[in-house]
């Protein structure tokens, strides 16, 4: 959408193919799944996620190189 405002002449190789309908169709369809998960799913994926974001971030703060004194 932005490049075509600022560089209309540019070819575009790659199209939806009809553009408006298929990705209001795939986020229709993708609102539908995640809504009719349990309340089960919803509290493991948070757990699920909750402890991979603070792997990420302890090994993240261990590895950083703000973190390592400099030689």
């Amino acid at each position: 959408m932005i490049l075509r405002r600022t560089r209309p002449e540019t070819p575009r190789t790659c199209r939806v193919p009809p553009s408006p309908l298929m990705p209001a169709l795939g986020f229709g369809f993708r609102v539908r799944m995640v809504g009719s998960r349990s309340a089960v799913t919803w509290v493991v994926f948070g757990v699920r996620m909750a402890v991979g974001l603070v792997f990420y971030f302890v090994c993240g703060h261990r590895r950083s190189r703000l973190a390592t004194p400099e030689k």
